[in-house]
């Protein structure tokens, strides 16, 4: 992992202005992990790679843990951490005067030591201000693919917003105490201008085209032998030039797939539902079709079930009408929609009938959504390799799993390339301040 290891030369997605240095870092990851994903997930599933590999994570340099007390919230942290509890309203009336501009939201969040404890959950500034450029905005979400789930509720910040990065914590907290230690969370630079439609497969027939041509007969031949590297390869070979036009999220039915905004955002006043200005980023949910139930032993998933009564009647007979009876293994593996990775593995893997079409250039963020035992992971595919949705969930107990019907499954979020592979620009303070103003010469006043 290396802070803030550049991916280009001028493609810069955001500012950061470290207020309180050696407290916490932006850092670029390893995209396997440092070691800890499994090597073959690394050699061959792109999508997961390029998930963790995907932002950048905010990393403390000191742990804090939080411990519940019939009085409120016990915060025990490092030196660095209780010097800026102590300097940060000093460091507050220092910016203010300086000329940076503070919010009074972010001003009151300095003057109470850079934490506020709230009744269902905690503010902890990681003294970091970060600002979005036009046509950027920066999601701060949990740090995916790296440990078990996190208790951060996510929020956004709108372009041109200069805006303290917090970690936002919600209660409850174990009565151990919950430890906050290395990558806590993630700010992904994402595009502030998606449309998003849904659709059916009846209406996009060729969505099914597209699953068969690359789920072909050659396919399952070559993965009897071993993994395929098909979709790595097709990935490869694509354009970066960025195309413009809306993206369309195509599920079995109208029901399973829906659009939704962003619900949180922090700027001046504060969190709010919307952006101080513009409209809230979209991004689109996919439920589960049916209910699945199975049992990790440590080393399989047993019995596991998936009810699909409807899915199993009504797909294979659309399939016999667009594609034929040339590639029953295809359909097979949409009807099964959840399989097993591999024995010793603890992941299930998703494959739904759910699709994406976007323009050229862009690709899709993909968030699992931690549900029945299973933890959600983060995936990026690049639609024009493969329109198919697919994600992966890692399980971190032995027990239950169980996906009710109707329950979220994953997020969708469509993101440009460039947003993707772009980098941050550190900047002095001096940066943020406002020009002082002079007083008018006799020219002017006359």
């Amino acid at each position: 992992m290396s802070e803030a290891t550049p991916r280009s030369t001028d493609n810069v997605s955001f500012e950061v202005v470290s207020a309180f240095p050696g407290l916490t870092a932006l850092s670029s990851r390893s995209p396997s992990l440092d070691g800890s994903l499994p090597q073959r997930a690394v050699k061959y599933c792109t999508p997961v790679i390029e998930g963790s590999a995907a932002g950048f994570q905010v990393v403390l340099a000191e742990p804090v843990r939080l411990t519940p007390q019939r009085s409120g919230i016990d915060l025990d942290a490092g030196p660095r951490r209780l010097q800026l509890t102590r300097e940060a309203p000093q460091l507050a009336r220092q910016l203010l005067a300086a000329g940076v501009p503070l919010s009074p939201w972010t001003r009151a969040l300095m003057e109470a030591g850079g934490i506020r404890f709230l009744r269902d959950r905690v503010l902890i500034w990681t003294g970091l201000l970060v600002r979005a450029r036009a046509g950027v905005t920066l999601f701060v979400t949990g740090a995916y693919n790296r440990g078990a789930p996190s208790h951060f509720d996510e929020y956004a910040i709108a372009p041109g917003v200069l805006a303290p990065l917090v970690l936002d914590v919600r209660a409850p907290f174990p009565r151990a105490g919950l430890w906050l230690d290395g990558e806590v969370a993630c700010v992904l630079p994402i595009d502030t201008d998606v449309r998003l439609s849904t659709a059916s497969l009846e209406e996009r027939p060729d969505a099914l085209q597209e699953f068969s041509s690359f789920y072909d007969p050659t396919y399952f031949a070559e993965k009897k032998k071993g993994p395929t590297a098909k979709y790595r390869r097709l990935r490869s070979g694509l354009a970066k030039q960025q195309g413009e036009g809306d993206a369309q999220l195509v599920a079995f039915s109208r029901g399973e797939a829906e659009v939704q905004h962003i619900p949180r955002y922090l700027g001046a006043k504060g969190f709010s539902r919307k952006p101080s200005h513009g409209s809230p980023v979209q991004f689109g949910r996919i439920r589960a079709r049916g209910r699945l139930s199975g049992t990790w032993d440590g080393h399989s998933i047993q019995r596991l079930r998936y009810a699909r009564p409807e899915l199993a009647r009504r797909l294979p007979a659309l399939w016999s009408r667009i594609i034929g009876t040339s590639n029953p293994k295809a359909l097979e593996q949409l009807l099964a929609c959840y399989s097993h990775t591999a024995p010793g593995e603890p992941m299930l893997l998703a494959v739904p009938p759910a699709f994406l079409f976007l323009p050229p250039g862009w690709s899709v963020v993909v968030d699992g959504y931690n549900v029945g035992g299973l933890v959600g992971m983060r995936a990026v595919i690049a639609s024009a390799a493969l329109r198919s949705l697919s994600m992966v969930w890692k399980i971190y107990e032995r027990g239950d799993l169980v996906i009710p019907a109707g329950a979220p499954m994953l997020r969708v979020l469509p993101v440009s390339m460039k947003c993707l592979e772009s980098r941050y620009e550190r900047l002095p303070l001096e940066s943020f301040t406002q020009p002082t103003a002079r007083a008018p010469d006799e020219a002017e006043r006359r």
